[in-house]
């Protein structure tokens, strides 16, 4: 069984050639490495053209695409029976990989998502980056079925309370034969402006063996030029950085097949990517819960420039009329705004705190390295090889976690 892991990217070489050292080091024959580049003008191609390995393929877009045409792009070159997407700024956790392969073998499922765990790269002065956060709940978990009647129902009904649960092929896996299945009638699968939010509504939408494994093959790597910043600010009508600036133009003219155009509003964001997965799935519009999703919409547009949220409205109420759902629109928009109390933000704050209780911190120096590279390293050296033993019932959660403590205190 081969194992596709694809990395998009666009001029951030300085993170990438450390992302792609993670991917290397597996130790498998049956893995392919692919890095799509966006055109990048850095020097992206003159790094990793002195890489040596029958397994890493370098394909270059050839000139500005948007990142759904990227995403296609890598894709299209990839030859694997199962096919993972993660970012520049990742990494996969090579030690983990091979009980992975042995799940995908044993299981077959269409798509395996797990828990992220992430590694901020390291800032001056913040010393919350440079390291990983273990939590027992996300470790040594597992292989389970997720209930797609019910989170399907919470995705229509806008209740996103489960979405760690969602398939996912970024920070996930997914089989050819499902993915081919899902693909349109051109043989492109990403026709969406976010590629990663749309098969995970689309798959929730459809159906298949989805699944779950609370353990991490991967690590989530977050540094000043990741992307959910951006949109952030954009959303704000703050000033945008260039990479964002490029992001909405090759979008502007990408041909994508999003119902719509909402802007840069995060909630409408994924709106957009559930109404384009449910009109290519061929999805009756009344399984979504519209008055619920124009509220959510409309409460999150509040912080918004008063032009940017008039734009956001004024494209949602042409959008609301061509499927005949203006009355919600409207009901929506004429709602007073919730005021969320200091309560229910304490609680949140409480929780989360709670899961860090019995949590291991630590720092990914190596040397005088601190990169995604380094990261993995710590990482696998302190998990080892018992998620195997814990899959196969050799060995208990509870075990396996406490021998990852012992681990930890030597270091």
């Amino acid at each position: 069984m081969k194992l596709s892991i694809i990395i998009p990217t666009r001029e951030r070489i300085q993170y990438l050639r450390e992302s792609v050292k993670t991917a290397l080091a597996v130790d498998d024959p049956n893995v392919e490495i692919i890095v799509s580049d966006n055109a990048s003008q850095d020097d992206t191609y003159e790094v990793l053209s002195k890489i040596n390995d029958p397994r890493f393929k370098y394909v270059n877009t050839g000139q500005r695409v948007s990142m759904r045409a990227n995403f296609e792009n890598g894709l299209k070159h990839s030859t694997g029976d199962y096919i993972m997407f993660f970012g520049d700024d990742d990494g996969v956790l090579p030690r983990q990989i091979p009980i992975l392969k042995k799940i995908l073998s044993n299981e077959n499922p269409d798509v395996l998502k797990w828990p992220l765990v992430r590694y901020g790269w390291p800032v001056d002065g913040n010393a919350k980056t440079g390291g990983v956060r273990f939590k027992k709940s996300s470790l040594f978990g597992s292989v389970d079925t997720i209930n797609v009647t019910k989170l399907s129902q919470e995705l229509v009904d806008c209740n996103l309370k489960s979405e760690e649960y969602y398939p996912a092929l970024y920070h996930g896996v997914v089989s050819r034969s499902y993915l081919d299945s899902l693909k349109t009638s051109d043989g492109q699968f990403f026709n969406c402006t976010i590629p990663d939010i749309f098969f995970s509504y689309l798959s929730l939408l459809k159906g298949g063996k989805l699944m779950y494994c609370d353990h991490p093959f991967t690590l989530n790597g977050y540094s000043p030029a990741s992307n959910g910043g951006s949109q952030k600010q954009i959303a704000l009508g703050n000033e945008v950085p260039e990479i964002a600036a490029k992001f909405m133009a090759e979008n502007a003219i990408d041909k994508n097949l999003d119902v719509a155009d909402f802007g840069a509003n995060i909630a409408a964001v994924f709106f957009l990517s559930l109404e384009t997965a449910r009109v290519i799935g061929g999805i009756d519009k009344a399984r979504i819960n519209y008055a619920a999703w124009f509220e959510f919409i409309v409460e999150n547009a509040h912080k918004m420039t008063p032009k940017l949220r008039a734009e956001l409205v004024q494209s949602l109420k042409q959008y609301a009329k061509s499927i005949n759902k203006l009355d919600l629109l409207d009901t929506a928009l004429k709602m007073p705004r919730k005021r969320h109390s200091k309560l229910a933000k304490l609680k949140s704050k409480i929780r989360e705190n709670s899961l860090k209780i019995g949590s291991v911190r630590f720092s990914c120096d190596k040397g005088a390295q601190n990169t995604i590279f380094t990261a993995v390293q710590a990482c696998d050296d302190l998990i080892g090889d018992d998620q195997d033993a814990v899959y196969t019932k050799t060995q208990s959660r509870k075990a396996a976690w406490n021998a990852l403590k012992q681990r930890y205190y030597v270091l």
